[in-house]
């Protein structure tokens, strides 16, 4: 079985997108699937003619395509060739909801793809609100897992615990502005607690970081940019607490979220619409930072917390198995299967 994987980014590429299709590949080809990736090129129209000749170059049984990626941008050739070449396609579209009225109009295309898989249940429903002709039998729910592997992951009593970390990309409508809201509370309360911000940034929100950065300057926050993956599981496995305050709650298309709770951490975070029930064992929901300030306040809280590790450890392992990779993959490979029907 031949695959084209077709992706927006791939490493050499920096993004979320590149790091996951990276990882899916690499256990495709572990499992013995023969993989061809298609990324990193002229997504523009003007370049369809080289696009097709690599498509039949390649001779793939399947096409794979993961929809959005920050290395398409504008274009609608992935729509195109998933038009074409529907009867052998399968794609991932994420974030469904998140997107721009006219960005979800061009999903159209995907709907006559031979299968169509979402990150959650919420998004996949979403989208047939849209297009309300697509059978529901052909579309499904194959999670994402953790792009941070575990390097370190210390017992907590061996953690700092005066550290409160957030991790996830620096951009707008990612909870920046409420963690820079809880560190100037911490700093004009004394508390004795400082803030890691570690994440990525990207040149389309640089303007957005260095606004964030300047209303820093006179806080306790540590800023961490762009740091390798080792290091980023340094950050997580080495403190007690993560506080990642999502806009619409915790929910499975936070890798992030996974990337703490893979770390043993204790998270605090936002409850939404789309966040699970099986979550609630797993992590401390927060509505506000001014409401996690005073939980700080109170220091028997966090022992709390810390002398149930035991357990908190059990109802993590439990719900992060069904994110692992391995799962995630061979999941795909059943639904490559259906494809080939």
């Amino acid at each position: 079985m031949k695959i084209l994987f077709i992706c927006g980014s791939y490493p050499p590429e920096k993004c979320s997108n590149a790091d996951t299709s990276a990882i899916m590949v690499d256990i495709l080809n572990k499992k013995g699937l023969d993989v061809e990736v298609m990324s990193n090129i002229d997504w523009k129209l003007s370049n369809w003619r080289n696009i097709r000749k690599i498509i039949k170059k390649s001779q793939a049984d399947i096409i794979y395509i993961q929809y959005p990626g920050m290395g398409y941008k504008f274009s609608i050739t992935p729509q195109i060739l998933s038009f074409l070449n529907r009867r052998r396609v399968i794609v991932t579209l994420h974030e469904v909801s998140q997107l721009h009225i006219i960005r979800k109009l061009s999903l159209l295309p995907f709907s006559f793809c031979k299968r169509i898989m979402f990150t959650n249940n919420f998004e996949r429903n979403y989208f047939h609100k849209i297009y309300a002709w697509t059978k529901q039998n052909k579309t499904g729910k194959i999670p994402i897992g953790s792009n941070i592997s575990t390097y370190l992951d210390l017992p907590l009593k061996d953690r700092n615990r005066n550290q409160i970390v957030y991790f996830g990309q620096i951009r707008p409508k990612k909870g920046i502005e409420e963690i820079i809201e809880l560190a100037k509370l911490i700093k004009k309360n004394d508390l004795n607690y400082t803030v890691i911000i570690m994440g990525r940034t990207y040149e389309k929100f640089y303007d957005f970081y260095q606004e964030m950065l300047a209303l820093t300057e006179d806080t306790n926050i540590s800023w961490l940019i762009d740091v390798s993956e080792k290091r980023v599981s340094e950050i997580l496995g080495s403190n007690v607490i993560a506080y990642l305050p999502f806009p619409d709650g915790a929910s499975e298309r936070r890798g992030s979220l996974f990337a703490a709770l893979s770390h043993h951490m204790i998270v605090f975070t936002t409850k939404g619409g789309q966040s699970l029930q099986e979550m609630n064992n797993c992590v401390t929901y927060i509505n506000t930072p001014v409401d996690f300030f005073n939980y700080l306040i109170q220091d028997y809280n966090i022992n709390t917390l810390m002398t149930d590790e035991k357990n908190k450890n059990s109802n993590i392992n439990a719900f992060m198995n069904q994110y692992s990779w391995d799962v995630i993959m061979n999941q795909y490979i059943e639904e490559f299967k259906k494809v080939r029907q």
